[in-house]
């Protein structure tokens, strides 16, 4: 486990970067919830880009959706939602 959160292989102790289908399902029904990380971060888009195209494993987790990225904007507010491949929507909290 790492922070309490994680999910290992085998008797090697590796940690899967992924939560499949297979850890949380007998095939038939889910055996528990899966559980998705929501990162908030107060950054332009264009900074938060530049972090993902240069670290490819942190870019794998949010582009398969085992990470929600959202950017915070310079007022506080929750303005973009990280869709993948570097592409953002704008979302209203409102």
């Amino acid at each position: 486990m790492t922070a309490g959160i994680g999910v290992t292989e085998g008797y090697s102790g590796h940690l899967r970067t992924g939560l499949p289908w297979q850890s949380v399902s007998d095939g038939h029904k889910l055996q528990h919830t899966p559980n998705i990380l929501n990162v908030i971060i107060e950054a332009s888009i264009d900074a938060i880009n530049e972090v993902l195209k240069k670290n490819q494993s942190l870019r794998n987790l949010v582009d398969n959706g085992w990470l929600k990225l959202l950017q915070m904007d310079d007022e506080g507010i929750i303005a973009n939602r990280y869709k993948s491949n570097l592409n953002w929507e704008s979302i209203s909290c409102m």
